[in-house]
């Protein structure tokens, strides 16, 4: 089960075919089309979710939501939902499939601009594609054409060894800007649902904060600039460096989210494709209890039980030593960190609002 803090939920609900030819017999034959990302690729489920649908869905994601369920059901409006797939860069580089989802008021007859909307970080299980109703999708209720991709890693991409790169930010920049132009050619085959203009809004708490300025950094770099009408991104994890920092600072350090830092390490390894040992950068009691391997096959939830409250007993003693005691694995790790920090970017054109506060116990407020 998904969970979320107070803080998270209401500031989510506060912002609230085939073309036939003829052809002779002297006909050139059709030449093999060249792949390309943000292409939409088809329909993976498509229904119309009623107001108890969406009710249930709030109240399993935010059990402290079903005392209030009828109070719930006063807000909330029928909507068309449909997840799709497309293309998009993967990890290896290569043009793969990606999934994410689309949804619309089902009063809704015309739109001005798309709200893309990127996740917090989640189980890997719970992706928006296999959740009947992701909470975050709550601004849709305000009349929004929402839509959410997936991270490379999940849904239609999920790998059997569960990888994604976490806080890489090309690529994820790179899935969310594809889903945007993949939902785009989706929604244009819709009857009844009229374009009348071409704006984006992004936003995003958390992961997704940190996805959100990704985001708009691609789409910058696509000359999509004077498209960008809203970005609003939430307590995200925009400084990687001092995220990691955070961790390390204090040798006594206890943190009930422990599975953050190897899903972090995790990222930065397939995202910069690193060559580094597990045993040079966890700390001996994950090795000998085996539990970087578990890493491969179990969902990120699990793992903060696993991990327990210690930092360091989750980090190799390297990373308290002065100069990571010349540790070349950590090193490596620290030069992947830095190129994906946020700060080190280039400033975006497009103005962002940002919002975290500092009794934030998720999302480290320093960042």
């Amino acid at each position: 089960m998904r969970k979320f803090n107070k803080f998270i939920f209401y500031f989510l609900l506060a912002s609230l075919t085939f073309v036939g030819c003829n052809k002779d017999e002297e006909s050139e034959p059709e030449q093999p089309r060249t792949p390309t990302t943000g292409e939409f690729r088809g329909v993976i489920t498509e229904k119309v979710l009623h107001v108890m649908d969406i009710a249930d869905a709030f109240c399993e994601q935010v059990p402290e939501m079903e005392s209030n369920k009828q109070l719930l059901l006063l807000v909330l409006k029928d909507i068309n939902y449909a997840t799709i797939r497309y293309t998009t860069t993967g990890m290896d580089g290569t043009i793969v499939e990606a999934s994410g989802v689309v949804a619309y008021c089902t009063t809704t007859k015309s739109y001005d601009h798309i709200l893309s909307i990127q996740h917090g970080t989640t189980d890997i299980a719970e992706a928006p594609t296999l959740v009947g109703f992701p909470i975050e999708l709550s601004p849709v209720m305000k009349g929004e054409v929402t839509i959410m991709a997936d991270y490379l890693g999940y849904g239609v991409s999920q790998t059997s060894d569960l990888k994604h790169p976490y806080l890489h930010v090309e690529l994820t920049g790179k899935t969310c800007a594809d889903m945007i132009a993949a939902a785009e050619q989706y929604l244009a085959t819709k009857q009844g649902l009229e374009k009348t203009g071409d704006g984006i809004k992004l936003m995003g708490y958390s992961q997704g904060g940190a996805a959100t300025v990704a985001t708009l950094l691609e789409l910058e770099h696509r000359g999509m600039a004077n498209r960008i009408v809203d970005v609003l991104a939430g307590g995200g994890p925009y400084n990687t460096i001092t995220y990691l920092n955070t961790f390390t600072a204090d040798p006594d350090m206890q943190y009930n989210r422990n599975g953050y830092i190897p899903f972090f390490i995790r990222g930065m390894i397939c995202g910069e494709h690193l060559v580094v040992a597990d045993s040079n950068i966890y700390a001996p009691e994950v090795i000998e209890n085996g539990y970087n391997l578990l890493f491969n096959s179990t969902q990120l939830t699990y793992w903060h039980t696993l991990l327990g409250l210690n930092v360091n007993e989750v980090l190799h003693p390297d990373f308290y030593a002065p100069d990571y005691n010349n540790n070349e694995d950590i090193l490596k790790l620290i030069a992947a960190a830095r190129k994906n920090s946020l700060v080190n970017y280039a400033m975006p054109t497009t103005p962002i609002q940002l919002y975290h506060s500092p009794l934030d116990n998720i999302v480290p407020y320093a960042c």
